[in-house]
């Protein structure tokens, strides 16, 4: 009798969950109706809103670090000459290339494309694009299209900073590393010619930046190489200074005349005809599916209070 009763009570905690089980799906019956109209509601919300969201398209640029330099090979015999007259002849390509993404990702060099005619109008206050006219659509509520200007609130004009606006560009921006070696500099915008042109300007401009920081280090390097060979009698020492020397003019040249001095463009941008953003259809599916499980949840916590 005392084996019987545990036995039992097992069963009857079977019977109990299979009774749940069996109520939920018989109220989930019931309610069919309420959980059909809520997921049709969820579903019809979605297609409506996903048709409103604007297109985003992207333009994109694969990139190879440059190799712009000899300095690997001179490391190991001029180093410590090198490190006297501070001059870095460790540097290389790849350290080149990851210095000027993260410059690229700096509000100092932003602050340039920033300040341009028309790029915080199109970053900040644009909300979609119109295909047929190539214009680019303004929110009425921040900027004026047709005069051009910002508006005002309580006599405080809507413009946003600089570095509220570089914040934004860098949610746009994005600069990713290939396990190859290989850099993607991805840029996205409502209009696909403005991504295009964007991309296009932060590879050249990077190279510029990089040729002019280079070249002004080569310089003042090449002039006080120029004092110490003027002041040094030992041998020696003029050796190792004469090879530096002619180090520095070589990337004072090699910067002046190469272009592509960090990145040398593989895949030029493209002014991309599909968008890449949003993914419509996958919306409504979730939509969809969350207006189903929460008509579910609802019609459970009613028919178990």
């Amino acid at each position: 009798m005392s084996i019987k009763e545990p036995m039992q009570n097992v069963t009857n905690g079977y019977n109990n969950q299979y009774i749940d089980l069996r109520s939920i799906i018989s109220a989930c019956f019931r309610a069919k109706w309420f959980i059909i109209a809520v997921t049709s509601l969820f579903a019809v919300s979605a297609v409506v809103i996903s048709i409103n969201l604007p297109n985003v398209y992207q333009s994109k640029v694969l990139m190879a670090p440059s190799s712009n330099s000899d300095s690997a090979g001179m490391a190991g015999s001029l180093g410590g000459v090198a490190s006297l007259a501070g001059i870095n002849l460790a540097s290389n390509e790849i350290e080149q290339a990851a210095l000027a993404v993260e410059i690229m990702r700096s509000f100092t060099f932003s602050k340039n494309f920033l300040q341009q005619d028309g790029v915080i109008e199109n970053l900040m206050a644009a909300k979609d694009w119109n295909k047929e006219t190539n214009q680019v659509i303004y929110d009425p509520a921040l900027f004026n299209s047709e005069q051009k200007v910002w508006l005002e609130e309580d006599e405080v004009s809507l413009k946003p900073s600089l570095q509220k606006s570089h914040s934004e560009l860098l949610k746009k921006l994005y600069i990713e590393q290939e396990k190859s070696g290989l850099y993607t500099l991805t840029i996205e915008h409502y209009s696909p010619h403005l991504a295009f042109e964007w991309a296009n300007y932060f590879v050249a401009q990077i190279n510029l930046e990089m040729r002019k920081r280079d070249i002004a280090q080569a310089e003042k390097s090449i002039n006080y190489l120029s004092e110490q060979l003027e002041t040094t009698k030992l041998e020696e020492l003029r050796t190792s200074l004469h090879g530096l020397f002619e180090k520095q003019v070589r990337k004072k040249m090699l910067a002046e005349v190469n272009h592509e001095y960090v990145f040398r463009v593989i895949e030029p941008p493209i002014v991309a005809e599909r968008k890449s953003k949003p993914s419509r259809a996958l919306i409504c599916i979730l939509a969809t599916f969350i207006g189903f499980l929460l008509s579910i949840f609802i019609v459970v916590t009613r028919s178990f209070k």
